[in-house]
């Protein structure tokens, strides 16, 4: 076996490499999605690697230390520190967007992402996950400009659930703090106010379910359910117990979830914002199917399913 013939990575549950002769090797991975170790087919370990909290390989073989050869999967292997992928040439690891230097602890070129925050480093353009690697990951390359415009556009917090969409969805994740704003200036604009978190107000409900809306329309329905339900730190399963009760005329009197207020927020608010949320969701879908993409459209129909929203 040789360091130079080919070998190739296949991905799945826990991820394999295998050389040109079809022999395989098997990924095993700590709870932060280091590859640690790599083992043969028959469970021994041929490659350990070791690393520090940005990702430089100190170690990658015990028997370094005895001044044995390290085992050639262990140099061919290019998934390491955090699952991603490492150029053996460079020493920078690639994170979809740009490459990261372990050795600098920062990325090589600025974020493409650019979104003003109030975080010393949501503007410096080349930092990795916000100076903090022990608590952060960043498969995208981006994420830290959006974590930080997050904390500038929902009240300085992140809840755990939000945290790990913005990881997996960075992308969608700018996209949403945006129709965040778009939504904060409609709310404004219509109801003059009110759109704090603790607002039991006409305006916070317009804002919810036109967020929600917006995400709907451009982002589809699994996102604005997934982004609208981590705001309250829910899992979007939580629409599916939905209950809801009106008078007469239509109006909401009385809405259900089985679900725990958050910290300054009580249950009843985490209620009426995952209702909203979910009214934005409905005209959402109804405007996709029946309505062109117009901003017109948009704003009438947000503005009817406003009406009955309780506040």
């Amino acid at each position: 076996m040789e360091y130079g013939q080919k070998w190739e990575v296949q991905m799945g549950l826990s991820g394999h490499i295998f050389d040109s002769s079809g022999t395989s090797y098997f990924y095993l991975r700590n709870l932060q999605g280091d590859v640690v170790s790599i083992a043969d087919k028959s469970g021994d370990l041929v490659v350990n690697y070791i690393y520090d909290a940005w990702g430089q390989v100190t170690a990658s073989n015990p028997s370094m230390i005895w001044g044995a050869p390290i085992h050639p999967v262990g140099h061919a292997n290019p998934i390491r520190y955090r699952g991603y992928y490492y150029d053996t040439e460079t020493g920078y690891y690639w994170l979809q967007t740009r490459y990261y230097s372990p050795e600098w602890k920062r990325f090589i070129n600025a974020d493409a992402l650019f979104i003003a925050g109030n975080p010393l480093t949501a503007s410096n353009m080349y930092a990795y996950c916000d100076g903090n690697p022990v608590m952060y990951v960043d498969p995208s390359g981006m994420n830290a400009v959006v974590r930080a415009a997050w904390k500038a556009a929902f009240n300085g917090n992140i809840l755990p659930k939000e945290e790990a969409l913005i990881n997996a969805y960075p992308i969608q994740a700018s996209m949403a703090i945006m129709f965040a704003g778009m939504a904060m200036i409609a709310a404004l604009v219509n109801y003059g106010g009110g759109t704090g978190k603790n607002d039991d107000t006409k305006g916070n409900a317009f804002m919810h379910a036109h967020w929600s809306f917006m995400m709907t329309v451009f982002l589809g329905v699994d996102m604005a359910m997934k982004f609208s339900a981590a705001h309250e730190n829910q899992d979007p399963e939580i629409y599916n117990n939905l209950k809801w009760t009106a008078d007469a005329n239509g109006r909401i009197t009385s809405v259900s979830y089985p679900v725990v207020g958050l910290s300054g927020h009580s249950s009843k608010q985490a209620q009426m914002d995952l209702f909203n949320n979910f009214m934005g969701i409905v005209a959402g879908i109804t405007y996709s199917i029946f309505a062109p993409k117009c901003v017109f459209i948009q704003c009438t129909v947000i503005y009817l399913i406003a009406l009955t929203l309780r506040d």
